[in-house]
C-alpha cells in the first residue's frame, strides 16, 4: 500500500492524514479503482481497515475528504454548502479518470458521502461508477431527524453524539454542514429519473439504524424501479462503538466482528463478480 497525497495543506490546521489521498495496491493485476467517501463529521482516517482490505483484493483506493473534514479549524466546516461538496466529488472523479482512464470505477460511500455521490451523478447526468457499495446511505432519513432543521437555522453548530474518536470536529457539527446535507437530500428527493445511478449497487445497513430508514430505502428501491439495486442487513454489533451508535458502520470496531466478516464477504461478492 502506497499512500500519496492528492491535496497539499491548504489552510493552517489541516492534518495530512485526514486529507484526500491515494492508497495504491501493490498488485500487478489491479481490478478497479474505488472512490471512498466518508459521512457527516466523520474522520476520513477511520476508513483504514476498509482501505487495507480493498488493497489486498487488488483495488486502488482514492479516499476523498469533503471540505470541513480535514482537521482544520472549526470555521472550515462552517463555510460549506452543497455545491462545495459536489465540487469536491467532481475534482475526485476527474483525478481518478485522469490517472486510471481505462480502469473500472467503483463507489464505496457512507451516509452523507453516499447521498452526495448519488446526487452528483444525477445533477451532472453522468453514470460515473460501474458498481456502487453504499453503507447506510442518507437518502431516506427517519422522520425525527428532520427535527434538527429549525435548530440549524438558529444555532451555528449542533453538539455531536457519535464517538469522539470518529469525529472530524471533536465536539460539534456546523449547522452549515447539516443545511448542505438537507439541501442535497431535497434535490435528490425531487428528481424525476434515476437511470444514471441504476448501476450494480449494494446497500448495506442495520435495520436498527437510528438515522437512516431501512424500510424507507427498500421501498424507494422498489417504487423507483432500481432494478440493479439490492439492500441487505448487517448484523448488529455485540460490542464496541457500533453497539451504541448503530448508524456507525465503516471499520472493524464499528461493524463488530460478526458484521465485519459479513461485510467483507458481501464486498467481495459484489466487486469480484
Amino acid at each position: 500500500m502506497r499512500p500519496t497525497l492528492f491535496q497539499k495543506e491548504t489552510a493552517r490546521g489541516y492534518q495530512p492524514d485526514e486529507m484526500s489521498q491515494w492508497f495504491l495496491s501493490d498488485a500487478d493485476d489491479v481490478k478497479g479503482v474505488i472512490l471512498i467517501i466518508h459521512g457527516l463529521n466523520q474522520k476520513p482516517s477511520k476508513w483504514m481497515d476498509m482501505i487495507q482490505f480493498l488493497n489486498t483484493k487488488n483495488f486502488h483506493v482514492f479516499r476523498l475528504t469533503l471540505k470541513g473534514h480535514g482537521g482544520a479549524r472549526f470555521k472550515d466546516m462552517m463555510q460549506v454548502d452543497a455545491d462545495t461538496w459536489l465540487e469536491d466529488i467532481d475534482a475526485a472523479t476527474t483525478e481518478i479518470q485522469q490517472k486510471f482512464p481505462k480502469t473500472k470505477k467503483i463507489l464505496l460511500a457512507y451516509s452523507l458521502g453516499a447521498l452526495s455521490a448519488l446526487e452528483y451523478q444525477l445533477k451532472t447526468g453522468k453514470q460515473v461508477f460501474q458498481k456502487q457499495l453504499l453503507l447506510a446511505p442518507a437518502i431516506r432519513l427517519k422522520d425525527y431527524v428532520f427535527l434538527v432543521k429549525p435548530l440549524v437555522r438558529i444555532f451555528p453548530s449542533i453538539p455531536s453524539r457519535s464517538p469522539e474518536e470518529y469525529r472530524a470536529n471533536p465536539f460539534r457539527t456546523a449547522s452549515a454542514a447539516y443545511q448542505a446535507m438537507f439541501s442535497l437530500l431535497n434535490d435528490f428527493s425531487h428528481r424525476d429519473g434515476f437511470s444514471h445511478i441504476n448501476s450494480d449497487t449494494l446497500v448495506l445497513m442495520r435495520t436498527s439504524d437510528e438515522l437512516v430508514s431501512y424500510a424507507g430505502i427498500k421501498d424507494w428501491i422498489e417504487t423507483t424501479g432500481m432494478t440493479r439495486w439490492q439492500i441487505k442487513e448487517i448484523p448488529d454489533a455485540q460490542s464496541g462503538p457500533g453497539r451504541q451508535f448503530r448508524h456507525l458502520i465503516l471499520d472493524q470496531d464499528s461493524f463488530g466482528q460478526k458484521g465485519w466478516t459479513y461485510v467483507k464477504k458481501q464486498i467481495e461478492a459484489l466487486l469480484l463478480d
